[in-house]
């Protein structure tokens, strides 16, 4: 590379540079920015949430920020693979291991990754 590249070079990485930093500081926590939008209905100052389907306890989590400013809450969690984070980087949350469906009786999950799903029986 010629010196002029290099320093056309740096100047984009200085650009690209500050466009993340001032990006990621604004980032939410949640999976598409629900916090924001949550966030804007509900009073100032710590909430009491339920989160069904709690999964990770801070990555693409929706109540992670909340926990973070002094909120608690019910993390419902059927999978055994999230249970020991939860409980470490959540002591004040309560855990419940189990599925939560809107019909009562028996159903099978389904578990692909960190996804899973109900199907009545």
């Amino acid at each position: 590379m010629t010196p002029q590249q290099l320093v056309e070079l740096g100047a984009v990485i200085q650009q690209v540079g500050g466009f993340l930093t001032r990006t990621i500081a604004t980032l939410s926590t949640g999976q598409c920015g629900e916090v924001d939008l949550i966030r804007s209905f509900l009073p100032p100052g710590p909430i009491v949430y339920v989160d069904v389907g709690a999964g990770e306890p801070d990555s693409c989590s929706n109540t992670w920020a909340f926990y973070q400013e002094g909120g608690c809450g019910l993390l419902i969690e059927p999978l055994p693979t999230f249970w020991y984070r939860l409980l470490r980087l959540r002591p004040n949350d309560c855990l419940l291991p189990i599925a939560a469906s809107n019909v009562k009786g028996v159903a099978r999950m389904r578990v692909s990754g960190p996804c899973s799903s109900l199907r009545l029986d």
